[in-house]
C-alpha cells in the first residue's frame, strides 16, 4: 500500500510540472508571437523584433556602445573602453579599418558631421576627431550624474543632440532629458531641447509601476526629424514627433535585443540597432521600411 501511495504521489508530481512546464512554454510562445507584431512608427514603420538581417560583429566589439555611418559605405561603431573608431563593411560586418582617437574611458555615443566625427563619454566629455587625424577635447557641463549614452547630429540646427540616461540632479526621477550641444560656439545649451516623461512612456507600453524606467541608450533622427530613443533597461524604443511628443512606442524582444546600445537610419530609411554580446556575439541588426 505504502509503494502505490508513493508512486501516486510521485506521478501526480510529474503531472503537475508536466502542466507547468506547458503553461510555461505556452505564455513564452504567446508573447513572443506578441512581440513579433511590435511595430515602430516614424517617417516609416518597423517590425522591430523581426530584423530582414543580422550582422555578427568582431568580438573585440563585444561591448559595442554606439552606432553611425561614414560618408562612405561604412557602419562607424565605438565600444565603452578604448579610444578606438571601427569601420565596418554593413554587409560583413568585418572590420576594414581601425582609428585610435583617444585614451581608455567610458565612450558611449558617435556620430558624424561630414568628414568629422563625433564621440562623447558617459561623463559628457566629446571628442572631435577631425579630417587631419587630430582629436580635440570638448568639456560640457553635464557629469557622470546623468550617463550620458546617446550622441546624434542634427543637420539643420547644427547641434548635437545629447541624450541622458539618468535623471541628474535637482531633477524627478521619472525625467529624462535630452541636452543640446552648439557647435557653432561649442557649448551646452543650458536647458533640454526635450524632456521626456517615463511615467507615460510605461503607461502607453502597459508595463507595471515596478518596472525599470525608459533610460535612453542610443539616439537617432529620421528624415523627417522624428527622434528614435532606444532602452536597453526597459527594452523598449520610442519614437518623438519634432515637437518632443510621443509619437510611438514599442517593446523589444529581450532574447532577440539581449542589449541594445546603438542605433541608426540610413538616407534610405533603413534602420540598424546594434547590440551588445553580452552571453553572446555581439550583433547589428538591420530593419527595412515596411510602410
Amino acid at each position: 500500500m505504502r509503494y502505490l501511495l508513493m508512486t501516486l504521489l510521485l506521478a501526480g508530481t510529474l503531472a503537475g510540472l508536466y502542466f507547468i512546464q506547458t503553461k510555461i512554454v505556452q505564455s513564452n510562445i504567446a508573447t513572443s508571437n506578441s512581440l513579433e507584431k511590435e511595430t515602430i512608427q516614424g517617417f516609416h514603420a518597423y517590425r522591430i523584433n523581426q530584423p530582414d538581417q543580422t550582422i555578427l560583429v568582431p568580438e573585440e566589439l563585444k561591448k559595442i556602445s554606439g552606432l553611425t555611418f561614414s560618408e562612405d559605405k561604412f557602419l562607424l561603431a565605438i565600444e565603452d573602453e578604448n579610444g578606438i573608431i571601427y569601420y565596418l563593411n554593413k554587409k560583413t560586418g568585418l572590420i576594414d579599418k581601425k582609428v585610435k582617437f583617444g585614451k581608455a574611458d567610458d565612450y558611449e555615443g558617435i556620430t558624424t558631421v561630414g568628414r568629422n566625427i563625433y564621440i562623447i563619454t558617459s561623463k559628457g566629455d566629446i571628442f572631435n576627431y577631425d579630417t587631419l587625424g587630430q582629436t580635440t577635447k570638448y568639456e560640457t557641463k553635464l557629469s557622470a550624474k546623468y550617463d550620458i549614452e546617446g550622441l546624434y547630429y542634427v543637420t539643420s540646427k547644427q547641434h548635437l543632440l545629447i541624450a541622458c540616461k539618468r535623471s541628474g540632479p535637482n531633477t524627478k526621477s521619472y525625467e529624462r532629458k535630452v541636452f543640446n550641444f552648439n557647435l557653432v560656439t561649442m557649448t551646452l545649451l543650458e536647458e533640454p531641447g526635450f524632456t521626456i516623461d517615463c511615467r507615460e512612456i510605461a503607461n502607453r507600453l502597459g508595463q507595471s509601476k515596478n518596472a525599470p524606467y525608459f533610460s535612453p541608450s542610443a539616439i537617432c533622427m529620421d528624415q523627417a526629424d522624428n527622434l528614435y530613443l532606444i532602452s536597453s533597461t526597459s527594452k523598449a524604443i520610442i519614437v518623438l514627433n519634432p515637437e518632443g511628443q510621443i509619437k510611438s512606442v514599442a517593446k523589444l524582444d529581450r532574447t532577440l535585443h539581449v542589449q541594445p546600445e546603438g542605433i541608426a537610419i540610413d538616407k534610405n530609411g533603413i534602420l540598424y540597432i546594434a547590440n551588445e554580446g553580452r552571453g553572446t556575439s555581439p550583433k547589428v541588426y538591420v530593419f527595412n521600411p515596411k510602410i
